[in-house]
């Protein structure tokens, strides 16, 4: 388990640790990396690259601590919304198979022991996170879904990724390093 993780989730529950994020230009960059934006518009574009790519998403509008009726009620009018902005994109692919299989990296050395195709499995991946690697695995011809969130609930979501496990933070650290 990670050391850190009960400060980072108690840090995610701070307003002022939030906006101290989006204030400072190079970790505001960071965010957007992994974010796709705040307000349901901001997606759209990042949607049809990733979709252009021959990548498949999966959009999350973001809701860490929705506790009352008001904010489910607006998540689901969002999501209704977000229902009918998607419908508009065109995706390059006409079958999305019925039952999705999320496969770890892992499983990959299994798979190529038997005698499955690409198109017998679907990768997951997160946005923003191994876009080389995103794009190889299409290239490949194997099909990857990319989660793709969005929302005013983003530092909450972040901060609960990197609660997750120390490569998260180390990711994130480095992330910010390669900004500079």
């Amino acid at each position: 388990m990670n050391p850190l993780r009960p400060v980072i989730l108690a840090a995610a529950g701070s307003g002022r640790m939030k906006n101290a994020v989006t204030r400072v230009p190079l970790t505001a960059a960071v965010v957007r990396r992994f974010v796709a934006g705040e307000t349901r518009g901001e997606p759209a574009p990042v949607a049809r690259d990733l979709l252009a790519s021959g990548r498949m998403i999966s959009v999350d509008f973001l809701g860490e601590y929705t506790t009352e009726q008001s904010t489910a009620n607006a998540a689901v009018a969002e999501y209704m919304s977000l229902i009918d902005d998607l419908a508009a994109l065109e995706a390059p692919h006409t079958l999305v198979p019925a039952v999705e299989v999320s496969v770890k990296r892992s499983a990959l050395v299994e798979a190529a022991g038997s005698r499955r195709s690409p198109g017998d499995f679907e990768f997951r991946m997160l946005y923003g996170i191994r876009d080389p690697e995103q794009r190889r695995l299409v290239d490949e011809g194997h099909t990857l879904r990319v989660y793709l969130p969005y929302g005013t609930q983003w530092y909450g979501y972040l901060m609960r990724r990197i609660a997750e496990r120390p490569a998260n933070l180390a990711f994130f650290l480095r992330a910010l390093a390669e900004r500079r």
